[in-house]
C-alpha cells in the first residue's frame, strides 16, 4: 500500500478545488445568462427544495419513531397475554 505524502495530498486538494471553482463559475455564468422570470423560478425551486425536504425527512423520522414506540409498548403486551 502506498503512503500518501503531504505534497501529493496538497496537489490532490488543489486540483479538486480548482475543478469545483470551475464548475461554480460555469453555474454562475449560466445563472447570469438567464432571463429574470426564469431566474425567479430557479430561486423559488431552490428555496422550496431547501425548506420542504428537511421538513419531510424530519416528519418521516418522527412518524417512524412513533410507530416503533407503539409497536414496542402496545403490541408486546398483547402477545404476552396470548401465552
Amino acid at each position: 500500500m502506498n503512503r500518501l505524502t503531504l505534497s501529493e495530498l496538497i496537489n490532490s486538494l488543489r486540483t479538486a478545488s480548482l475543478q469545483l471553482f470551475g464548475l461554480l463559475a460555469q453555474f454562475f455564468q449560466y445563472l447570469m445568462a438567464l432571463p429574470l422570470p426564469k431566474l425567479l423560478m430557479v430561486c423559488l425551486a431552490a428555496a422550496l427544495i431547501l425548506s420542504i425536504l428537511p421538513l419531510a425527512f424530519t416528519l418521516l423520522i418522527g412518524f417512524l419513531l412513533i410507530k416503533l414506540v407503539v409497536l414496542l409498548f402496545v403490541l408486546k403486551p398483547k402477545q404476552a397475554n396470548h401465552q
